[in-house]
C-alpha cells in the first residue's frame, strides 16, 4: 500500500511539473512565427483551402502548427448538430512534419508567410495559442462565414496586439460573399449549383477585406499587406509544397447543366403529348411537385431551424415551394380541386418575382437554374390552361 502511495504521489508530481513546464515554456529569440495557407483540394469540403499558424524554435526544439479546423467525429450526434448549424469546432496541435505530409499526400500545395514580430510579440502569439488549445479553451461556434479556421488568424493577432497590427487599406478586393466563394468552383459543377442554392440573399452583399478572410486565400493577401506600427507584418514567404492546379470540371453528362437540360426536353416533350390530348401525365407532375417540396423543406430548414447565418433570406423558396409537396399527391388525382388554378397562378408569379430579385441583385442565383426556371414555367402555364373552368 505504501508503494501504490508512493507512486501515486510521484506520477502526480511529474505530471504537475511538466503542466508547469510547458505553461512556463520562454521563446527563444531564434523562434519564428508564421501564417500557412494550404490549397484546395479535391473533396468540397477540402475545395476553399485552409490556414493555420506555425511556431518554430529550433533552440528546444520545437516545430508546433495550430490548426482551428478540426472537429471530433465522435461527438455525440454528430451529423445533427453539423447540419443544424451547431457542431463545436477546435484548435488541435500537431507537429509540423505530420502536418505537412498530409497536404502532401493530398497534393495540395503549402505556402507560408514569416511574420516580422517582436520578441514581445511571438511569446504573447504563443502564450495566447497554447492557453487557446488548452481542453477547457479549444472548443469554438463555426460560422462559415465569420468565424473558422481562417478567421481565427487575425482575431489572434487582434487578441494580442490590437493597437500594432492592421490591415492596409491598400488591400482592396470588392467582391461579394458569394462571388469569392464561386470564385473556388466551376459554375457548371454540383458543389457550385448546391451552394447557390443553399446560401440566401445575405450572401449577396459586398463583404468588406475583413470579411473576406472567411476564406485562406484572403488572408494570404491581408497579411501581406498588413503592417505591424510602420513595419510591413510579413517579412518573406516561402512554397514549402508546390502542386498543380486542380481542374474540377468533372463531365458534361453528370453535370446539372446536362441534367437541367434533360428536365427541360421531359417537360417540353410531355407537355406537347399531353396537349395532342388533352391530358395530363400525371406521375410528370407528381415529380415536378414532390421534387420542387422537397427542395423547399430543406432551404426553409437551413433559414428558420440552424444557426446558419449564411442560409438566411433564401429567395429560393419562390421555386422550390415547400407546400408542393403536400400538392405533390392531389395532382395525382383525375379530377383537380377548384382552387388549383389560383395555387398554379402564385406558383407562375414567383417565378417572376425570383426573375425580379435576380435582375435586382437582391439575390444572384445558381446560372443553370434559368433552364429550370423555363421548365416549371412551361409546365405550370400549361396545367393552368387545362384546369382552369371552361366557358
Amino acid at each position: 500500500m505504501i508503494h501504490k502511495k508512493l507512486l501515486f504521489f510521484c506520477l502526480l508530481s511529474l505530471l504537475c511539473y511538466c503542466t508547469n513546464a510547458q505553461q512556463a515554456i520562454r521563446l527563444s529569440d531564434k523562434a519564428a512565427i508564421s501564417v500557412l495557407t494550404c490549397g484546395p483540394g479535391d473533396e468540397l469540403y477540402t475545395r476553399f483551402g485552409h490556414s493555420a499558424f506555425r511556431v518554430k524554435d529550433p533552440e528546444f526544439p520545437f516545430d508546433i502548427v495550430y490548426n482551428y479546423g478540426t472537429f471530433d467525429f465522435g461527438t455525440a450526434g454528430f451529423y445533427t448538430k453539423f447540419a443544424r448549424g451547431k457542431l463545436l469546432y477546435q484548435l488541435s496541435r500537431s507537429r509540423f512534419e505530420r502536418f505537412l505530409a498530409v497536404y502532401n499526400y493530398e497534393q495540395r500545395w503549402v505556402k507560408e508567410q514569416q511574420l516580422e514580430l517582436s520578441q514581445q510579440q511571438k511569446q504573447a502569439i504563443f502564450d495566447f495559442l497554447e492557453k487557446n488549445a488548452l481542453p477547457e479553451n479549444k472548443d469554438y461556434k463555426y460560422d462559415f462565414f465569420f468565424e473558422n479556421c481562417a478567421t481565427k488568424k487575425w482575431d489572434v493577432m487582434q487578441a494580442v496586439d490590437r493597437e500594432r497590427f492592421s490591415l492596409n487599406g491598400a488591400y482592396t478586393d470588392p467582391k461579394t460573399f458569394r462571388e469569392a466563394l464561386q470564385g473556388y468552383l466551376h459554375y457548371n459543377s454540383w458543389g457550385s449549383f448546391g451552394i447557390d442554392l443553399a446560401l440566401g440573399a445575405v450572401t449577396d452583399r459586398q463583404a468588406t477585406p475583413k470579411q473576406l478572410m472567411y476564406l485562406p486565400e484572403y488572408v494570404f493577401k491581408a497579411f501581406d499587406s498588413a503592417k505591424n506600427g510602420d513595419k510591413d507584418l510579413v517579412k518573406g514567404y516561402t512554397v514549402l509544397l508546390q502542386k498543380p492546379k486542380r481542374d474540377h470540371k468533372g463531365t458534361f453528362f453528370s453535370s446539372p447543366l446536362f441534367v437541367s437540360l434533360s428536365l427541360l426536353a421531359a417537360i417540353l416533350f410531355f407537355t406537347l403529348k399531353d396537349l395532342e390530348r388533352q391530358k395530363r401525365t400525371r406521375s410528370v407532375d407528381f415529380l415536378l411537385f414532390a421534387t420542387t417540396g422537397i427542395a423547399g423543406v430543406i432551404i426553409c430548414f437551413l433559414w428558420f431551424f440552424t444557426d446558419h447565418t449564411a442560409t438566411h433570406k433564401n429567395f429560393n423558396i419562390l421555386w422550390a415551394f415547400a407546400p408542393n409537396i403536400a400538392v405533390a399527391a392531389i395532382v395525382l388525382r383525375t379530377e383537380l380541386p377548384r382552387w388549383f388554378s389560383t395555387y398554379l397562378k402564385v406558383l407562375v408569379l414567383f417565378l417572376f418575382v425570383l426573375l425580379v430579385l435576380w435582375v435586382a441583385k437582391i439575390q444572384v442565383f445558381a446560372p443553370i437554374l434559368i433552364v429550370m426556371i423555363i421548365a416549371l414555367l412551361l409546365r405550370y402555364l400549361y396545367l393552368l390552361r387545362l384546369s382552369s373552368p371552361k366557358k
